[in-house]
């Protein structure tokens, strides 16, 4: 019976979908931030030497969004005997990729 009358009243019924829109965007973006700060603290204890070049330029947060390509980079440098050399190769791709 309630549900029928707050449905009736179109004022109700859009403040409501409003409510939902609002609060299922809030939880997809937090997703967004949970997933880029993971990614972050994996470079940092995987590559600090890139984490802090990427860091120094604000870009941590964002290789969640390369980290397919380049964590596989990552990984073959990680079984070898990494260079500082080695690191700013990577680097210079990581730039590439992210402003292509």
């Amino acid at each position: 019976m309630i549900s029928i009358k707050i449905n009736a009243v179109p004022s109700v019924k859009a403040k409501i979908a409003t409510f939902l829109n609002i609060s299922i965007n809030s939880l997809a973006i937090y997703g967004i931030f949970e997933k880029a700060a993971r990614s972050a603290r994996k470079l940092k204890i995987e590559s600090p030497v890139t984490y802090l070049a990427l860091r120094k330029k604000g870009l941590e947060m964002l290789y969640f969004l390369v980290e397919p390509y380049m964590g596989k980079l990552i990984n073959i440098y990680r079984k070898n005997i990494m260079t500082l050399e080695d690191e700013k190769l990577l680097l210079d791709e990581i730039e590439r990729l992210i402003y292509l």
